[in-house]
C-alpha cells in the first residue's frame, strides 16, 4: 500500500479548539501562521504525528509555513482524547521568535523537553534536570 495524504479536517478542528482554548499557544493567535493539516494514509508509520516547517519551493508555492500530518490509520481508531493529545504534541512543535535587533518574526520548530529512553528511565529514574521535570508534570 502506497502512502496517501490528503486534507484533514478532523486534525484541521481539534487543532482550532486546542489554538483557540489554551493560552500556550497565543504566539499561534498572534502571529497567524499558515498551517496544512493533513492524513497520511500507510501501511505502517514511523510516528503517528509529525509537524513540519515548511521550506524552500514548496513555502514559495503554497504559502504554506507548517504541516501537520497525522497517521491516519492510528487515528481513525484511537479515542478522541488520544487524537486531542496527538494534536497538542505536535502544536507544541510551533515555535514562532521574535528577533530581538531586527523585530523579524521567524518560524522555527521547538524540539522534545526530553528526550530519553525508557532503559534509562528505569535504571536510573530522574538523573537530569530534564527528567526530573518530567516526573513532577506526572506527579501533579
Amino acid at each position: 500500500m502506497p502512502t496517501v495524504w490528503s486534507d484533514s479536517v478532523e486534525v484541521k478542528q481539534i487543532a482550532e479548539m486546542l489554538i483557540n482554548k489554551d493560552l500556550k499557544f497565543q504566539d499561534i493567535v498572534q502571529y497567524e501562521p499558515k498551517i496544512a493539516y493533513l492524513f497520511k494514509s500507510a501501511k505502517k508509520s514511523k510516528e503517528l504525528g509529525k509537524c513540519s516547517k515548511a521550506t524552500g519551493p514548496f513555502k514559495h508555492l503554497s504559502g504554506i509555513d507548517y504541516v501537520i500530518a497525522c497517521w491516519q490509520e492510528w487515528f481513525q481508531d484511537a479515542s478522541p482524547a488520544d487524537r486531542e493529545s496527538l494534536v497538542y504534541h505536535e502544536l507544541e512543535h510551533i515555535e514562532i521568535i521574535e528577533d530581538e535587533e531586527t523585530g523579524e518574526i521567524k518560524f522555527k520548530i521547538k524540539k522534545h523537553d526530553v528526550e530519553c529512553f525508557i532503559d534509562e528511565v528505569k535504571k536510573y529514574k530522574d538523573w537530569c534536570s530534564e527528567l526530573s521535570e518530567l516526573k513532577k508534570a506526572f506527579e501533579e
